[in-house]
């Protein structure tokens, strides 16, 4: 059980978990951010002409090698860009003054060494000059039909995982809480989840008496309920959100050992 209190005369046991929209997600994004940083550090202001890179990785990437092979595979990426930036700016130099900077002029896409899918390279031209040479990169997710299977998947772990335990001490006589954390911009907000949820909770019958979604990727956090009692997501009085500031918050963990 993750945290167990009572608040005047009642128990109440609480469980937290970290949401995925994918499998794998969070240390999918953590490899990512190893891999690319240092190359995008490295190559930024390096690469031809006025012009900015962009490299479009699969949002679940993930190499599956120790750190020692991560080095190998980070330098045959930086050669790989290099090569592929100074082929699409011989094939684009005349364009890159002509063409609006929000369109991309052209692109590359093959399997660099040591990656399990295909890359894509693309470029367009920069916007100011500070932006000539750099390079960004960006993480592309699986078509809607196919993020929202996924989400719900991995929503039914979770629930797999949590509601027995909370069943156990709701038969012991406390109330039972469950917290779903996501600090996941791009890909996961509060009305795919309580959508995906409603579908799923009637699925089972170990239900805790409180579902709670926090939004933590921005600051204040935002908390919204999905479930009260009986009462589900998308009761219009159950998703009003509610705010809390970071620096305004306890660690209740920290403030009890203490």
């Amino acid at each position: 059980m993750d945290f167990r209190l009572k608040v005047g005369d009642q128990d109440y046991a609480i469980e937290h978990t970290q949401i995925e929209a994918l499998q794998g997600q969070i240390r999918a994004g953590k490899k990512f951010t190893q891999l690319i940083e240092p190359i995008r550090s490295d190559l930024s202001g390096t690469l031809p002409g006025p012009a900015v890179y962009v490299l479009q990785l699969a949002m679940d990437t993930d190499l599956g090698v120790n750190r020692a092979e991560l080095e190998l595979i980070r330098r045959d990426f930086i050669a790989w860009t290099q090569e592929n930036a100074r082929s699409l700016y011989e094939r684009n130099k005349d364009r890159l003054g002509r063409t609006p900077a929000s369109r991309f002029l052209d692109f590359i896409e093959t399997k660099p060494p040591g990656f399990p899918q295909s890359v894509r390279l693309s470029v367009r031209a920069a916007r100011r000059p500070s932006e000539c040479g750099t390079l960004r990169a960006v993480r592309i997710s699986p078509g809607n039909e196919e993020l929202e299977a996924r989400r719900a998947d991995r929503l039914r772990e979770a629930l797999r995982r949590k509601c027995p335990k909370l069943q156990r001490c709701k038969k012991d006589g406390a109330r039972t809480v469950l917290v779903l954390e996501s600090d996941d911009f791009a890909l996961t907000n509060h009305g795919l989840v309580g959508e995906c949820l409603s579908a799923l909770l009637p699925e089972r019958t170990d239900l805790p008496d409180e579902i709670y979604f926090v939004e933590t990727d921005v600051d204040p956090w935002t908390v919204f309920r999905v479930r009260l009692d009986i009462e589900c997501w998308p009761l219009e009085r159950l998703v009003e959100p509610v705010d809390h500031y970071v620096d305004d918050l306890i660690d209740l963990h920290e403030d009890v050992t203490t």
